[in-house]
């Protein structure tokens, strides 16, 4: 089995130092950042929070993303005023089947249709501080 493990914006510092995040890590978590992950012919993909806020965007992930996993949604899709338009264009680019995204806590537990991608904000912190 194996965990994976994006940071998001309280753990900017891990993207900093990748190779010491992952020295840090149990050997079950992959850390992804900006890169493409395979396990069991699903293709996990990560476009960085560092790189969403420099808008590089310098990344190329692998064609024929099952999902992409980031920290932050893209614009306008549950996004709650907060996604990133970008990440939209990313998305638009590599057409990856399931978008997994959190940040936007008030669209937490919803998921939205799209024409070539699922798209599914699965923060859990307005439910864990009721």
């Amino acid at each position: 089995m194996r965990i994976i493990f994006v940071a998001g914006n309280h753990e900017l510092f891990l993207e900093d130092t990748t190779e010491i995040a992952e020295s840090l890590l149990p050997k079950k978590v992959v850390f992804l950042h900006d890169s493409t992950y395979e396990f069991d012919g699903i293709k996990f993909g990560n476009i960085s929070m560092r790189s969403l806020q420099n808008k590089s965007l310098n990344v190329h992930l692998a064609a024929n993303i099952d999902f992409l996993i980031t920290h932050i949604p893209p614009d306008g899709i549950l996004d709650d005023g907060r996604g990133s338009i970008p990440l939209l264009m990313k998305v638009y680019q590599y057409h990856p089947h399931f978008h997994v995204f959190g940040h936007a806590h008030s669209c937490g537990n919803k998921s939205k249709g799209g024409v070539y991608t699922e798209y599914y904000n699965v923060s859990q912190f307005d439910d864990l501080r009721k």
